[in-house]
């Protein structure tokens, strides 16, 4: 006589369930790590010190304790490819959380005493504390944007309807923010090209491509929107122009992430493969992207004075 086979308690068959779910998840995260680390090390650098530090600080007057975030939910998609391809995009948001959460930690370490700034990392071993000085709200800046340029970035980071997007709330130190989570997502993005190299097909060359040729116009965009603000801050704030001005760390971070910025998108240029007429959306988003890039950076040239002044301040 055969006898049938025990019943799966609900609790036990729960916790098999719980457990076939979160290995995969946790294989994907394992994966997403390994692939950052091999061909992405300065993203990498950003997301393993990131979740690696403590999450609670108590420091001279002042403490805080933090909630632990994963940069997998920034991944979206399944399977390999759209795992790596999330990897820009997780980078970038997780260059925000570092860099509201980080100065506690370099604090700490320092053995110093609070003060409102933002840690930007901008490569490996190369992490800038940024003091905040007093600023205005990015939004004053919608009249010296032409209409050529007023984007969707130019929508949610500069004519935002959000009080509280860090743009709005802490002006041109925001855009900084942003400027530097561009530069290092394009970074990662254009380092994954030898992930993408594996597969060899005309499909996983346009996806790196796309990843790439998505991001790489932030760079004259937020260089425009950051000397437009400090252009508004000379005309209509004097005191939060000179306390930039004056605020070394600052400007001297931005001219850094200027010059990285540029470098990773000559580098990508110098050995970008032929466009493929097969793909009509790449070919689209390639044009909009040297568009947008060629209006910025002839808005930019319009900032030259304001820009001598960072090098002039930067110099002393």
């Amino acid at each position: 006589m055969t006898r049938a086979a025990p019943l799966l308690s609900a609790g036990l068959l729960i916790l098999l369930m719980a457990s076939a779910c979160a290995e995969p998840a946790a294989v994907r995260r394992n994966f997403a790590l390994d692939v950052l680390q091999e061909y992405a090390p300065d993203g990498y650098e950003v997301v393993s010190l990131y979740e690696s530090t403590p999450w609670s600080y108590a420091l001279p007057g002042r403490s805080i304790q933090m909630s632990p975030a994963d940069f997998m939910v920034f991944v979206r998609g399944s399977g390999e490819m759209d795992t790596v391809a999330s990897l820009p995009t997780a980078v970038h948001e997780t260059c925000h959380n570092f860099a509201r959460k980080m100065p506690w930690y370099y604090l700490t370490q320092r053995k110093e005493t609070w003060r409102e700034c933002l840690a930007i990392p901008m490569r490996r071993g190369e992490v800038a504390l940024v003091p905040i000085t007093p600023t205005f709200p990015t939004k004053e800046i919608v009249p010296r944007i032409p209409a050529t340029l007023r984007d969707i970035r130019f929508d949610i980071y500069v004519n935002s309807k959000t009080p509280e997007q860090t743009t709005q709330q802490s002006g041109v130190y925001g855009l900084l923010d942003e400027f530097n989570a561009y530069q290092q997502g394009t970074r990662t993005a254009l380092d994954l090209e030898g992930w993408y190299a594996k597969g060899g097909t005309p499909q996983a060359w346009e996806r790196w491509r796309t990843g790439v040729e998505g991001l790489y116009s932030a760079h004259p965009q937020f260089k425009l929107f950051i000397l437009a603000w400090l252009a508004q801050a000379r005309e209509k704030h004097p005191e939060a122009y000179r306390a930039f001005l004056e605020n070394r760390t600052a400007v001297e971070t931005f001219l850094r992430v200027d010059v990285l910025f540029s470098d990773t998108i000559k580098r990508y240029f110098a050995g970008r493969p032929a466009a493929r007429a097969s793909n009509p959306h790449l070919e689209m988003l390639a044009r909009s992207s040297a568009e947008i890039s060629r209006a910025a950076t002839v808005e930019v040239g319009r900032y030259a004075a304001i820009e001598r002044a960072l090098r002039e301040a930067a110099s002393r």
